[in-house]
Formats: C-alpha cells, structure tokens, sequence
C-alpha cells in the first residue's frame, strides 16, 4: 500500500513538475517579424542591358528556409561577345520557438566585365524578431558573422544587435577590418520586450572604375532561454521523497 502510495506521489510530482517545466520554458512570445532574402543582378553593355531580381519573405513564425539565384549578361558586341556579367544568391533556415530562436543564412554576389561596360550583383539575408519574455529568465546567445574578403566598394557586410527594456544588449558588425565575428555571452533576460536583428549583404561592383569582384557573406545566430534551475530541483526533491516514503 505505501509503495502504491510512493509510487502515485512520484508520478504526480513528475506530472506536476513536466506542466511547470512547459509553462516556464514557453518564455518568448513573438510580437512582430522580418525575415527575408532578396538578390539582385544587373549588367550593362553598349549593345544592351539585363537585369533579374528575385526576393522571399515569411510570412507567419514557422520555419523559413528560401534558397534564391539570379544572373544577368549583356554582351559588348554584335556576335554576343565579351561584355559583362553578374549573379547573386541569398538563404536562409531559420526558427522561432518558445524557448529558442534560430537562424543561419547566407549572401553572395559576383560582378564581371570588359572594358565599357558594368554589372552589379547585390544579395541580402534579413533576420529580425521582435518578442517579449514574461518573467525573469537566463539566456544563452551566440553568434557568428563573417566574409571570405573584402569586396569593393561597398564589400560584404553584416550587423547583429540584441536590446531589451534595459537597453542595448549586443551590438556589434564585421568591416573590412574585420571580416569575422563570434559571440557567445550568457545573462539573464528580464520581462520585457526584445529585439534580434542580424542582417548580411554581399554587394559586388563591376565599372571602369572598379576591378571584377566577387564575395560571400555567413551568419548563424541562437538565442536560447534556459529552463529556471529550481524546476528541476523541485522535482528531484520531490522524487527523493516519494523515494524515501516508497523505502520506509
């Protein structure tokens, strides 16, 4: 009879302990979103012009993963040679869950040519999302940003911020100076409403003034909001002591 006793206690603390855990982990409420991709591609010559844009945004909170290319070509003469060229691609795959938000993504753009002519390639990846958290919860956050070299004139480029109620958590981005990044901080997010953005751009220019280029962009991003300890503390007590009863 005790033992049935312990037993009925020990799954009714695991029961008990299984709805907190759900209702403490379920922390970030999304309020407003912006993930997207967009490329671009434009090449000019004497003898004509092409142009291809191509672009993908979410459009609710479950997962995004768009995968886009595009390309231009404009020949310089009447046989269709020489010229100039471009092409850009963006993606991403990203996240938003309760307790965790999640994204990698990538830009890359290229622009060639000959003399008298020019071309543009020109991509993006966009992650922003606004959320509130309802209690006082730890946080873990890390973070990657880097380009494979710096492109002229405008080159690759990438921002990440995170800021709360409190004001600016992170804010930071990579330059020709420096074409990489990598976060990895902890703390503790209060009740309030938040704001992650991390946004790259691959932007490769062709012109008589500006030497064939091409170069890419990556970002990975989490944020993940730790269960509270004392849940799980709570719960080895009260097994412990179903334990003990169930022994006695």
């Amino acid at each position: 009879m005790r033992r049935s006793c312990a037993l009925a206690l020990a799954a009714l603390a695991l029961n008990s302990f299984t709805q907190a855990h759900t209702a403490r982990g379920a922390t970030i409420a999304p309020l407003s979103q912006t993930r997207s991709v967009s490329a671009r591609a434009l090449a000019v010559s004497a003898f004509g012009a092409d142009s291809m844009e191509d672009s993908a945004a979410a459009s609710d909170y479950t997962r995004f993963d768009p995968n886009i290319a595009v390309s231009a070509n404009a020949p310089l003469d009447l046989d269709g040679g020489g010229g100039a060229s471009a092409s850009a691609g963006a993606a991403q795959d990203s996240l938003i869950l309760p307790n965790r938000i999640f994204g990698i993504g990538s830009a890359l753009a290229d622009a060639f040519g000959t003399s008298g002519s020019s071309a543009q390639g020109l991509a993006t990846s966009l992650m922003s999302v606004t959320f509130t958290i309802d209690e006082a919860a730890p946080y873990r956050f890390d973070a990657f940003l880097g380009a494979d070299k710096d492109v002229a004139p405008i080159g690759p480029s990438g921002m990440i911020s995170l800021i709360g109620p409190g004001g600016v958590l992170l804010s930071d981005s990579i330059t020709a100076g420096q074409p990489t990044l990598e976060v990895s901080q902890e703390g503790v997010l209060e009740p309030g409403e938040y704001t992650l953005f991390v946004s790259i751009v691959a932007d490769a220019l062709y012109d008589e003034f500006t030497p064939a280029n091409s170069g890419r962009v990556d970002f990975s991003a989490e944020l993940v909001v730790i269960p509270e300890p004392a849940s799980f503390l709570l719960l080895a007590s009260l097994l412990s002591r179903a334990a003990r009863r169930r022994s006695a």
